[in-house]
């Protein structure tokens, strides 16, 4: 058991390491996590809370995260479209705890698969209620993918991303 643990441990301090390395050694780059489930598997995996963990890679020097991993924030789509990510509400706390350790983090919202019009603006509502909290966000993403999509998706004159109509 104290192997296993040990093992657990150094995932974090592997992921620290190469945190610090990414950043810190030329060129600088950004880490490639999309952060929310990650954190949430390097939190259970170490043992640490998720607020620790983000502690120590800010430590390292990472100093933003991106909001891949949202897609819907309401739990009855999550389990049916990504049922091995974190709960909509591990996401949101993920966020909230970056945002109070002075990070800045982005957000996505993938649609177009199974979910309704009001999971959508529910959605956007706890991202927005999130953001009146912390101030943390710097950009918000929409993804669209086209399977079982339940609202009229029209493209802007300049051909930019799919707009859901009426959310």
């Amino acid at each position: 058991a104290s192997r296993q643990a040990l093992s657990e441990g150094e995932i974090l301090g592997d992921c620290v390491n190469l945190t610090r390395r990414l950043i810190n050694e030329p060129p600088s780059m950004m880490t490639p996590i999309r952060f929310a489930p990650e954190a949430t598997e390097l939190a259970q995996q170490s043992g640490l809370d998720i607020a620790q963990v983000i502690r120590r890679l800010r430590a390292a020097g990472l100093d933003s995260i991106p909001g891949g991993g949202a897609e819907i924030l309401v739990d009855a789509v999550r389990t049916r479209i990504s049922p091995h990510k974190c709960s909509a509400d591990t996401w949101l706390r993920v966020m909230r705890c970056a945002h109070l350790q002075g990070m800045k983090t982005t957000s996505t919202m993938m649609f177009g698969h199974l979910e309704t019009a009001q999971q959508m603006v529910t959605h956007l509502d706890r991202i927005r209620r999130l953001q009146d909290e912390t101030g943390g966000f710097t950009a918000f993403h929409l993804a669209f993918t086209e399977l079982d999509c339940p609202v009229k998706i029209s493209k802007d004159t300049a051909g930019h991303e799919p707009i859901p109509q009426h959310v």
